[in-house]
This record gives structure tokens, C-alpha cells and sequence, in this order.
């Protein structure tokens, strides 16, 4: 018995099967990958945000002296200029970054409140960083921290929060993080 070849390779047919056939993988497998990298760039906002809560907890929760030695007696979060007087939001860096990572310098992280917080980033890294608080003398004192970031670079960014306040007995209850305008795309 004889057996032939054929010395045309693939029919038409066969070529034009194998080209939907990669045409129906990548449909599945492109948007699949797209989301696990945004998820990925996303959790950075979520760790950093536990970080600087965690960092205002217990810096609240910690004993603080004067220059002279002697106990400060009332609790308070971290402020932004290490005063009480002033309390506008720090922001590093000082514009979203768009897209890209945002290069990191030691001394963005160096003074307050990140100092008391003990909060630095080593790396580049994708969002703005914001932290406010509010210790106001028989009132609840309070703070705030917020990751802004614009991930594929179309001028709508995500904003993620997470905000802390301390109760009657001191304890420090935080919200989980959460994203601040639901209508906007998340990055």
C-alpha cells in the first residue's frame, strides 16, 4: 500500500479555523489580562492606605512628651504640619502621576506627617497620597487618608479612601477602604 503526501501543507480551510480559533482565545484572554494588571496597580492604593491608618492608630495610641519631658495628656492623630493649627491635606506627590509610576524621592516622606507616621514608599509608585486630620478639644478626633491615581492616563482618576476616628474610650475604629466616587471608571 502506497501512501502519499501532500506537498501543500494546509487547505484554506483549515488555515481560516486555526485563525478563529486564536481570534476566540485572545477575545477571552486579552480583556482577562487587562483587568488582572489594573487589579494588580490597584492594590497598591489599598496596602498603602492600611499603612498610613495603621501608622495614625498608633501614633494615637502612643504616649508623647514635650520638649521639656513632660506627659502630653491628650491623645491626638498625626497633623500634616505637626501642628494643631494647621490642618490642610499633604499630598505627595504634588500631581496625580498619569499612567505611569511616580519616581520616589526620600525627602517627599520626610517631613510631617508621614515622619509621625512612619509611612515612606521606597519604590515608584502609581497614586497621590493624601492624609488630613482633626483634634479639636472635645470633639471626636479624626483623620483621613486618600490614594488618587490615573492609571491608563485619561484624566479620570479613581479615588480610594479610608478614614479613622477615635471613640469615647479611645479606641481608634477605621472604615475599610472604599472608592470614593462610584459614577467614575475604576482604574
Amino acid at each position: 500500500m502506497l501512501k502519499f503526501k501532500s506537498k501543500e501543507g494546509f487547505t484554506l480551510i483549515e488555515l481560516m479555523i486555526v485563525v478563529a480559533i486564536l481570534g476566540v482565545l485572545s477575545s477571552i484572554a486579552i480583556p482577562a489580562f487587562i483587568k488582572y494588571v489594573k487589579q494588580s496597580k490597584t492594590s497598591e492604593s489599598g496596602l498603602n492606605l492600611k499603612t498610613l491608618a495603621d501608622g495614625a492608630s498608633a501614633y494615637y495610641e502612643a504616649d508623647h512628651y514635650t520638649v521639656d519631658g513632660l506627659p502630653v495628656p491628650e491623645k491626638m492623630f498625626p497633623t500634616p504640619a505637626g501642628t494643631l493649627a494647621d490642618k490642610t491635606a499633604s499630598k505627595v506627590p504634588a500631581a496625580v502621576p498619569k499612567g505611569t509610576k511616580h519616581p520616589t524621592r526620600q525627602a517627599d516622606w520626610a517631613g510631617e506627617p508621614w515622619r509621625s507616621l512612619k509611612f515612606i514608599i521606597a519604590k515608584p509608585h502609581y497614586y497621590r497620597y493624601h492624609y488630613r486630620s482633626s483634634n479639636a478639644a472635645n470633639a471626636t478626633d479624626r483623620f483621613s487618608t486618600r490614594a488618587e491615581g490615573d492609571l491608563d492616563a485619561d484624566a479620570d482618576s479613581s479615588r480610594f479612601n479610608l478614614n479613622g476616628q477615635a471613640n469615647a474610650s479611645g479606641e481608634v475604629l477605621m472604615t475599610p477602604v472604599f472608592l470614593t466616587d462610584l459614577a467614575k471608571e475604576l482604574e
